[in-house]
């Protein structure tokens, strides 16, 4: 009875370590646990990263003190204005016109488009003027020419602008 005893212990010994050994690492999952299986104290203290928690499950802690104040920022724009104009009305071409803005300020976005009887013409020309401190627009007539009183207006968008 006590060599019976003796070799069933052996034998379930060594089968319990083959299964130990036996699984892959990683074999086992999610389907493979049972609900509630794995708690606080199955799992190994400080094993876990935030990445492991859901939004919300990880507390906060208390706001650290205000960093100091950054450098001056270089200062922006001020004084945004847009003029726009409208050049003579007459039928012949082609024609520019310039719209400037006013003394200390500096052209930041401007256009033009063609006014009055428009059948073939087109704007050629949409452009901050060589200064920087205006806006100028031209408008061609096509080959096929326009008898109708035509006009090219121009708009800038100008701005004090600090260096």
């Amino acid at each position: 009875m006590v060599v019976a005893c003796l070799a069933l212990a052996v034998s379930l010994s060594g089968a319990a370590y083959a299964v130990s050994t036996a699984l892959p690492r990683n074999s086992v999952g999610p389907t493979q646990l049972k609900a509630n299986a794995v708690n606080s104290s199955k799992v190994k203290n400080r094993s876990l990263r935030a990445v492991d928690f859901a939004t919300g499950q990880i507390p906060t802690g208390p706001q650290g003190p205000a960093g100091a104040a950054g450098p001056q920022g270089p200062p922006g724009t001020s004084g945004l204005q847009q003029i726009a104009s409208t050049g003579p009305s007459n039928s012949t071409g082609p024609k520019s016109f310039q719209v400037d803005c006013p003394s200390g300020k500096r052209a930041v976005g401007g256009g033009g488009t063609l006014l009055g009887a428009t059948t073939n013409t087109f704007l050629s020309t949409s452009r901050p003027s060589d200064a920087g401190t205006g806006w100028i627009a031209a408008g061609r007539e096509s080959s096929a020419g326009n008898a109708g009183s035509w006009a090219v207006q121009a708009w800038v968008v100008c701005a004090t602008v600090v260096p």
